[in-house]
């Protein structure tokens, strides 16, 4: 979000109290009328759905600054999900016809808005392509460079990216097991790909990992290739 954006939106939400919520509480949940939209000063917010065999898959992550859940309330006047910290949050809030009637009036907050929107669905279209994959293993590597991108933290060694998330995040994603992943994580760990660092994740060469993904698709297409012609 551009810098001139960010000061524009915290000027506007300046008139209501901010307020701080613990990690894992719950904002919204399924079927609650959504009245009110959030500034997120600090801290993520995820977004995610639960199946009837109560399997959750995350759809998105809110990361400061936001404002969320703004295509939910342009679209629906109830919520389809559950909202809920992932760390510990600062947020403003303020009604939906405040803040919908604030935005139309300043074009640049409009523009970055949507622009936001346009990556937001180009990354959910990508996540879609990958995962049509069966290869769960092509999958994890395929979401570990799309979380990288959207999600990573630069770290001061060149090609090396911190995730501030675990496994159970990722099974989330990915709509798998945690033991699953697990697994995976690890074989990722002794190709010296990743490692674990407290409860974040560090992608040793992002480089790497892109080329894992290349060659383990390569892999499969000769493999299928080879069991169609034999």
């Amino acid at each position: 979000m551009e810098k001139t954006v960010v000061q524009k939106l915290e000027k506007f939400f300046a008139d209501s109290k901010p307020f701080r919520l613990k990690k894992e509480e719950i904002i919204l949940r399924p079927n609650e009328r959504i009245f009110v939209l959030y500034l997120l000063k600090r801290g993520r917010v995820r977004m995610y759905a639960v199946n009837n065999q109560g399997e959750e898959s995350t759809i998105h992550i809110f990361q400061a600054p936001a404002v969320f859940p703004l295509m939910l309330a342009l679209t629906n006047k109830h919520s389809e999900y559950y909202l809920q910290t992932q760390t510990a949050v600062e947020v403003h809030s303020e009604s939906v016809e405040k803040v919908l009637e604030y935005i139309k009036s300043q074009p640049d907050i409009l523009f970055d808005l949507v622009t936001r929107f346009a990556k937001g669905l180009n990354g959910l279209s990508l996540r879609i392509s990958q995962l049509a994959h069966e290869h769960k293993y092509v999958k994890t590597i395929a979401l570990l460079n799309y979380l990288v991108q959207n999600f990573g933290i630069r770290s001061e060694k060149v090609g090396e990216v911190i995730l501030p998330l675990g496994h159970k995040e990722i099974a989330s994603w990915l709509g798998a097991s945690r033991e699953t992943v697990t697994r995976f994580m690890s074989r990722l760990q002794d190709k010296k790909l990743i490692r674990q660092q407290n409860s974040e994740l560090v992608v040793t060469n992002v480089f790497k990992l892109e080329k894992e993904a290349r060659e383990e698709l390569e892999a499969k297409v000769k493999r299928s290739v080879h069991h169609i012609y034999n």
